[in-house]
């Protein structure tokens, strides 16, 4: 591990710490505190960016052509590597002043928004089109992207109140399942998507063939907060919890015991994991 240490005038947060992303080799975005700020991994600087230094940030999302999409006050920011704008895309106005969001549905579509309403931006033409999914108009009502299924171009929303929602790219509700609480959803492969909550109700799998959800018991915890999945570069997964951070390990052959997938009901073929140690 290596620690940074930012200036006086480049306060960090961690409690306000709200995503890294790494924009070329050896510089990261860091958002904190509603501040973009860029580290210099080599020479171990931190530096303002200068398009954000008076510009609110709340969130960083990578597209695939290495840009990036900078959630910002009524605006999401197109970014190039260097964290130049390229693009100001400011979405029809939504019911109130908020941070709008940007997430790379395919090529050539974003999805522009943000938990009170959603359009589907075309890239080339510079066109919104409303994303209708039936939302009401209370902060019960509203939903939060998580993520995006290009094989099945599934759409999955959260609501805090009444759970994990799948929309397809037309609006149209294909799935609901009644898992409240603060949830998460990142992929595990082309089967199955992991669901977590930081609201002290475990991880769950989803299984995409047959829409079931299975929760798993992390050293035999079946009550825990979840706040990160994360894929390594090997294939194995990592979990964040309040308990430490647990591996779950790729490698068929390292495998020593499945008591823990018990009642997940999955083979070593479609998904060969074991839990091997945490915190």
């Amino acid at each position: 591990f290596r620690n940074y240490f930012s200036t006086s005038d480049l306060s960090l947060k961690p409690s306000q710490l709200g995503g890294i992303t790494e924009t070329m080799p050896g510089h990261l975005a860091i958002v904190c505190a509603v501040k973009l700020i860029g580290l210099n991994t080599i020479t171990h600087q931190f530096y303002h960016v200068p398009a954000f230094i008076n510009r609110p940030v709340h969130d960083i999302n990578k597209t695939s052509e290495n840009q990036f999409l900078v959630a910002s006050a009524d605006t999401c920011f197109l970014m190039d590597q260097h964290l130049n704008i390229l693009e100001a895309i400011v979405p029809p106005a939504l019911s109130e002043p908020r941070s709008v969001h940007g997430f790379e549905l395919d090529r050539g579509m974003y999805l522009i928004g943000n938990f009170a309403g959603y359009y589907l931006y075309n890239t080339r033409q510079k066109t919104f089109e409303p994303l209708d999914l039936g939302m009401g108009t209370t902060f019960k009502d509203y939903f939060d992207f998580q993520f995006y299924d290009s094989t099945n171009q599934w759409l999955y929303f959260v609501n805090y109140f009444t759970g994990v929602y799948r929309y397809s790219l037309q609006g149209k509700r294909l799935k609901h399942w009644s898992i409240e609480g603060n949830n998460l959803i990142r992929p595990v492969n082309d089967q199955f998507l992991w669901i977590g909550s930081s609201d002290d109700r475990s991880s769950r799998l989803l299984n995409l063939e047959s829409d079931e959800i299975t929760s798993i018991n992390v050293n035999g915890k079946a009550a825990y907060s979840t706040y990160q999945f994360y894929t390594d570069a090997l294939g194995n997964y990592w979990i964040a919890t309040d308990g430490g951070v647990t591996r779950l390990i790729a490698n068929d052959r390292l495998v020593k015991s499945w008591e823990t997938f018990a009642s997940v009901k999955l083979s070593r073929e479609n998904f060969p994991l074991s839990i091997i140690k945490a915190k």
